[in-house]
């Protein structure tokens, strides 16, 4: 009756819910958030009764998490993106079961995916940066370097933190003293 309804309505809300901050945790790759946050979906699932209909679920959380690397711009592996994950899944009947799957054969190789591709667009990012700073011969703000490679000041400065652990200014101040000596 309507009552039904509403309960799979409100469910459907939650599991959008829950794959919102999903997908966030799995953006940041943020394994231990994205790892509890999907166990307790499996929890929550299962607390439903395991029946087939739950297995909805199950599909449109692992499309939410599989879809966040083409949605960063991260080349999806091909034995991620054509892989029998929906079949294996809907053939775990047990909760530990489908967290381990979901956490070890799902979330993890997309967040160690996404984490690389980062990470080398990273170091390209410094590399067009040290390129830049070569160029003008040391004679270049953040904010110009930032337009010049089409990229936010924020976002070169924070990759400079991240991955030299100095920032911008300091790199540009060492290049001086380099070119000095």
């Amino acid at each position: 009756g309507d009552d039904e309804k509403k309960q799979i309505g409100m469910d459907l809300a939650v599991q959008k819910a829950v794959e919102f901050v999903v997908k966030e945790a799995v953006e940041k790759c943020d394994m231990e958030s994205a790892s509890s946050l999907m166990n307790e979906f499996v929890d929550d699932m299962f607390s439903h009764g395991a029946g087939n209909d739950n297995y909805v679920y199950v599909y449109r959380m692992i499309m939410t998490v599989i879809m966040v690397p083409s949605e960063l711009g991260v080349a999806v592996e091909h034995n991620i993106k054509d892989s029998d994950i929906f079949s294996k899944a809907s053939q775990i009947f047990d909760a530990d079961r489908l967290k381990k799957y979901l956490n070890d054969d799902v979330l993890e190789p997309i967040i160690i995916m996404i984490d690389e591709a980062q990470g080398k667009r990273s170091g390209e990012i410094i590399n067009r940066i040290k390129q830049a700073v070569k160029d003008k011969d040391g004679d270049i703000t953040l904010t110009e370097c930032a337009e010049l490679l089409d990229y936010h000041p924020n976002y070169l400065w924070k990759i400079m933190k991240n991955e030299l652990g100095i920032t911008f200014t300091e790199y540009v101040a060492q290049y001086k003293i380099e070119r000095a000596k």
